[in-house]
């Protein structure tokens, strides 16, 4: 490798961190919402769809950052990088998208009562 030329990130590598930052921030806001649902009411319990989307509808930004993530391991692969990493940064792009649609926080809140936290 020559010593002026600087080494190029691998577009997949990048893309596998933005799904990693983008799973983590999905995951912080599912515990937010998870909080919020068990410090509410019986009345707010059985409307809090709507408090859902209100307020914590920026969630649905984070698909922004899955479909660049899937875009850039798409790239990827017509640069030929590497085969494995670039199918991992297009499926961990591919479940954030997922995961921004399916409701998390269920799940979150049914563990919290079974254990009793």
């Amino acid at each position: 490798m020559n010593p002026t030329t600087k080494p190029k990130i691998s577009l997949s590598i990048l893309a596998l961190l933005i799904s990693l930052v983008s799973i983590i921030w999905l995951l912080e806001i599912n515990r937010q919402i998870a909080i919020a649902f068990e410090n509410s009411d019986g009345k707010t319990r059985a409307l809090f769809g709507i408090i859902e989307i209100l307020s914590f509808g920026y969630k649905y930004y984070l698909v922004i950052p899955g479909l660049f993530a899937v875009i850039l391991g798409v790239l990827g692969l017509k640069r030929k990088e590497s085969r494995r990493l670039s199918i991992a940064s297009i499926c961990s792009g591919l479940l954030i998208i997922l995961s921004v649609f399916i409701r998390l926080w269920t799940v979150m809140v049914s563990t919290l009562s079974y254990f009793g936290a």
